[in-house]
């Protein structure tokens, strides 16, 4: 039910934070339950219920450049900024619809515009160009000759130093761009190491089944391939993949069967045959399905960050077979990874709700005896959603890098 505020003009803003409840993002809301302090009021809500769940105001800095971090996440510069035709403030953004924190009043919510934007626009500006290595700044500002540069949404573009070096592999060895590729792997240190238990089930598919039979009734009955026939291709004859160069056997494996399927690209009424496959030992894996939370202290690892998520979308995107160049980047940052001691790399997948494992020696996945079936896709679902137009007229835009 509704609650008794208190009077908003006699709040102090450097007592107010943000709660758990009020925070809508995952990463948001993680940081904000990670760091309770219990001495702050809701600066969105002002709940009395909310100082148990509140932030710390110790770690409203930190909370400060997460908030920033996720703006440059999700929104183009142009959306925020009025001198390239946004909104006045990007406090805005937040009072109304968003993907950062909740806006709405509910049951138990007696959110307002009037005074979380107050809160939100002190928080947003306390540092509005902090130093690069201690905050992150939501402007590009300007550039050396004075020209006024734009910040595109990490969420939709494509990390400036990951394009950089995929130019480079356009007209160099890649054994001379690993180096820089490298030094990424590097700087993300702990923050993308993970590991995959002993005896964990993953999933593998593989279009068509090994034979079929006729039933008595007149139906088809079907073998499904299995074991070896599932798993990874010999080195020699293995093509070219996502992480893979040709002649490399890696073994791809998905976190469920419907992912699984999803990934091998089926077209409705193919057979696809589906087996499980179990982790012979821990496995020290990179995960490159970061959370921008640990990559916010500064606009080095915001940076970092954008390199990450763009590698990791690239491995997660689907590409046909005339356009193989596109993995040379993905492959080069497996070589990285490998090379810097992990069994294998987890990503997201764009296809379906799961994740996957690509394991550099196959050896580290066994099959799971009589786990195989036979399986016929139904029916495939697309979604679409409408994206800005360039005007026929407008010279102003740059080729599409796939």
């Amino acid at each position: 039910m509704y609650y008794d505020i208190p009077n908003s003009d006699n709040l102090n803003p450097s007592t107010l934070s943000l709660c758990s409840d009020c925070a809508k993002d995952q990463s948001l809301k993680h940081f904000v339950i990670d760091h309770r302090g219990g001495n702050a009021l809701c600066g969105i809500c002002l709940s009395p219920q909310s100082v148990d769940h509140t932030c710390a105001l110790e770690r409203k800095d930190d909370l400060t450049n997460l908030v920033k971090a996720l703006l440059r996440f999700y929104f183009d510069e142009s959306d925020y900024n009025p001198h390239w035709g946004g909104e006045d403030h990007p406090y805005m953004l937040l009072c109304r619809d968003n993907p950062i924190v909740h806006h709405e009043k509910t049951l138990f919510h007696n959110r307002s515009a009037d005074w979380s934007g107050a809160f939100l626009e002190d928080l947003l500006n306390a540092t509005p160009y902090p130093d690069p290595e201690k905050g992150i700044s939501i402007y590009a500002g300007f550039d050396g000759e004075g020209g006024r540069m734009l910040h595109q949404a990490i969420s939709r573009g494509q990390s400036t130093a990951y394009s950089s070096l995929r130019q480079r592999l356009l007209k160099e060895n890649y054994f001379n761009v690993e180096p820089s590729v490298q030094d990424y792997v590097a700087r993300a240190g702990e923050r993308i190491l993970g590991y995959v238990l002993a005896e964990s089930k993953y999933s593998r598919a593989r279009i068509g089944a090994k034979r079929f039979m006729k039933l008595n009734d007149g139906s088809l009955a079907y073998k499904a391939y299995e074991g070896a026939e599932l798993g990874a291709p010999p080195a020699p004859i293995s093509t070219s993949g996502r992480l893979n160069r040709t002649g490399v056997a890696f073994l791809y494996v998905a976190s469920d069967q419907h992912t699984a399927a999803a990934e091998v690209r089926p077209h409705p009424s193919h057979l696809l045959s589906i087996g499980i496959f179990v982790t012979t030992r821990n496995l020290k894996v990179a995960a490159f399905d970061v959370g921008i939370g640990d990559f916010c202290g500064s606009e080095e690892d915001l940076d970092l960050f954008d390199f990450l998520f763009t590698a990791d979308k690239a491995m997660s995107l689907p590409t046909l077979p005339e356009d193989a160049m596109r993995y040379s980047m993905t492959q080069l940052v497996a070589d990285a990874v490998r090379n810097a001691g992990y069994d294998g790399i987890t990503y997201r997948s764009s296809v379906a709700s799961g994740h996957n494992l690509c394991v550099f020696s196959p050896e580290g996945l066994t099959y799971l005896d009589g786990s195989s079936s036979v399986v016929r896709v139904s029916k495939l679902v697309y979604t679409m959603k409408p994206v800005p137009q360039v005007d026929a007229s407008d010279d102003d835009y740059h080729p599409l890098e796939e």
